[in-house]
């Protein structure tokens, strides 16, 4: 079901430990999913979303996030973003949001989160 922050990235561990981090800062309403296509199937509708923290690349012959935040925006333009991979795929996904490499430590996501959820165009 999807939620003020969707989280889609094939780690679980990762998936999990960033989870956790919000929560931490009282952001409850997190939903997760292992791939692009499965989160795509599940935002189709989605009216509640406003960020989506995403991995680049889901390896070969999958959907990836850069298609997923666009597609996501055709519907809600609004939605911040935060990519999550290696350098060398940033220059495909750059205009779409804030890129970190995959090293990144979940605890350094969240002013990251905080920062972009409060993005002026996301307040009433």
């Amino acid at each position: 079901m999807p939620a003020r922050i969707v989280l889609v990235h094939e780690d679980a561990a990762f998936r999990a430990a960033v989870s956790q981090e919000l929560r931490r800062e009282g952001l409850h309403d997190v939903a997760e999913y292992a791939d692009a296509l499965a989160a795509m199937d599940a935002l189709a509708e989605a009216r509640r979303i406003e960020l989506l923290i995403t991995a680049i690349d889901f390896g070969p012959g999958r959907s990836n996030g850069g298609s997923l935040v666009r597609m996501v925006r055709s519907r809600k333009s609004s939605v911040a973003a935060i990519l999550v991979g290696n350098p060398e795929h940033y220059p495909l996904v750059e205009d779409l949001g804030i890129c970190v490499p995959p090293e990144i430590e979940p605890s350094e996501l969240i002013p990251l989160a905080l920062e972009q959820l409060r993005r002026p165009e996301l307040q009433d």
